[in-house]
């Protein structure tokens, strides 16, 4: 018994002769519909992690630049959760208060320094500020923070160890949120004509 004849597109005499590209079209738009679909999502998630990414990049851009930086306060005062708080009459490191919370003694919160720099660095505030801390001894004092920060492992620094954060963070939400928005607009563009 000889083997039904297969419709084919190879055997036009068969066929009409529209019928191989409807057939194509027909099974494209499934196909062609999900492109456009994921391509909707993909530029949706671009645009939202974008918008994520660029405060959180700022934040953990302040708090890196303000982590070497040396300051007069009060105790009982809100201090910064990173850096060197300082008493103008004395020189010595005041301890931060949050709500809520009682002080303890002054430490040095200097991420990435030794302890022979934290002591030398406290050293230098107390040895200033026996009779007042001026200005200028303020700045001395963030001048040798400045020189140890320097010495500190890019490991050892604040968002050391994580491969994006900051500016970098920041730049790479706005470039996620310009592709997404863009992808978006080609989507919508080019898909409402090409389903």
């Amino acid at each position: 018994m000889p083997a039904p004849a297969v419709a084919s597109c190879r055997h036009p005499a068969r066929l009409p002769p529209d019928w191989c590209p409807q057939l194509a079209g027909y099974m494209m738009k499934p196909v062609r519909a999900l492109v456009v679909i994921v391509g909707a999502i993909g530029a949706i998630l671009a645009v939202i992690l974008g918008l994520l990414f660029v405060p959180i990049g700022i934040i953990e851009q302040r708090d890196a630049d303000a982590a070497y930086v040396v300051i007069f306060g009060r105790s009982g005062e809100d201090c910064p959760p990173n850096g060197l708080v300082l008493s103008a009459a004395n020189g010595k490191p005041l301890s931060c208060v949050q709500d809520g919370m009682v002080a303890g003694p002054g430490g040095v919160n200097l991420t990435g320094f030794t302890d022979g720099q934290a002591t030398q660095v406290t050293g230098l505030a107390r040895e200033l500020g026996s009779d007042g801390l001026s200005n200028d001894e303020l700045r001395q004092v963030q001048e040798l923070v400045d020189r140890y920060a320097g010495e500190v492992p890019a490991g050892d620094r604040p968002y050391g160890d994580a491969w994006l954060w900051g500016v970098g963070r920041t730049w790479t939400g706005v470039a996620m949120i310009v592709v997404g928005l863009l992808a978006g607009a080609l989507v919508v563009r080019r898909g409402i004509d090409w389903i």
